[in-house]
C-alpha cells in the first residue's frame, strides 16, 4: 500500500513538473520572457556565486553584447570578468528592481530598469555600499534582441536618474 501511494506521488509530481515547464516555455509572453532574462541576471548577482553569474550571463547575453560605459564600451567577456571580480571583493548582494518598463518592436526590445544594487565588502558586513547604481544612476536601459526564439541582452547602459526621479503610474 505504501509503495503504491509513493508511486502515485512521484507520478503526480513528474506530470506537474512537466506541465509547468511546457506551459512556461511555450505560453509565456515576450514581455515576461524579457523580464525573466533581466531578473535571471539580477538573481545570479544576488546569489554571490561567480559560477551562477557566469551561467546566467552566458545564457542571457548575446555574443555581440556591449555595455555602453562612460569611458569605453565593455564586451561580453569583460563584463563577465568584471562581475566575477566584484563577487570576489563583496558579499551579501541585494538587487532591488523597483520598476521595469518593457517595450517591444520588430524583434527588438528595450527594458528601462530602475533599482539599486548593494553589497558589503568581504569580511565587513556592516559597511554595506551601493554598487553599480552609485552616483545618481539608479536607472539602466537594457536592449534585447530575439535570437532563435530566446530574448538575449545586446547592450546596456546606466542612465542618469535617482530613485527620487522614479515616475509614478
Amino acid at each position: 500500500m505504501t509503495r503504491r501511494i509513493l508511486f502515485w506521488i512521484i507520478v503526480i509530481a513528474a506530470v506537474t513538473g512537466t506541465g509547468y515547464h511546457v506551459v512556461g516555455r511555450y505560453f509565456r509572453t515576450d514581455e515576461s520572457r524579457i523580464r525573466k532574462a533581466v531578473t535571471d541576471c539580477a538573481g545570479a548577482l544576488e546569489s554571490g556565486r561567480a559560477h551562477r553569474i557566469y551561467i546566467a550571463l552566458q545564457r542571457n547575453l548575446a555574443s555581440d553584447y556591449a555595455h555602453k560605459g562612460e569611458i569605453a564600451p565593455i564586451d561580453r567577456g569583460t563584463a563577465i570578468s568584471y562581475l566575477a571580480r566584484l563577487v570576489q571583493r563583496y558579499e551579501n548582494f541585494e538587487v532591488d528592481i523597483r520598476r521595469m518598463d518593457v517595450s517591444i518592436e520588430n524583434g527588438e526590445a528595450v527594458a528601462d530598469v530602475w533599482g539599486i544594487v548593494t553589497a558589503a565588502p568581504r569580511g565587513a558586513p556592516e559597511n554595506r555600499q551601493e554598487l553599480l547604481t552609485a552616483g545618481g544612476r539608479n536607472r539602466a536601459r537594457i536592449e534585447l534582441r530575439k535570437d532563435n526564439g530566446r530574448w538575449r541582452i545586446i547592450s546596456s547602459r546606466r542612465l542618469e536618474g535617482t530613485l527620487d526621479d522614479l515616475p509614478t503610474e
